[in-house]
């Protein structure tokens, strides 16, 4: 996001440089939740979760990106916002998502390439 960019919740609010810098990582802690409930299932079968701990992960990056963004709207102060938890979480997040298989997004880039390829 650059400096005066619309935030990218859809609330119209115009964010300014750090603004726009807290409401970026609310995105792509919110891609992170998005595909960790899209690959739950193999991610529960990958990882022998139980999936109520599961649940409970998913959920505490929910809350993250709720938090993030109320900083970025100047609702809450970001001294209240436990940074380093969030950032644990994606590395964790990231990482759980790596062991699962492709996202469906991946498996169509996948197709896409394949099929722009020359056949022999």
């Amino acid at each position: 996001m650059r400096m005066g960019q619309g935030c990218w919740c859809g609330c119209g609010r115009v964010l300014g440089r750090g603004e726009s810098r807290v409401a970026e990582q609310a995105f792509e802690m919110e891609g992170l939740v998005s595909a960790l409930r899209e690959r739950h299932q193999p991610i529960l079968a990958a990882t022998g979760s139980d999936p109520s701990e599961l649940e409970g992960f998913i959920e505490y990056g929910e809350q993250g990106v709720g938090e993030l963004l109320m900083v970025a709207h100047g609702e809450l102060a970001a001294s209240e916002v436990d940074r380093r938890g969030m950032n644990r979480w994606g590395r964790e997040a990231a990482k759980v998502l790596r062991h699962s298989g492709p996202t469906g997004y991946e498996v169509v880039q996948e197709l896409r390439h394949s099929r722009s390829e020359p056949t022999r």
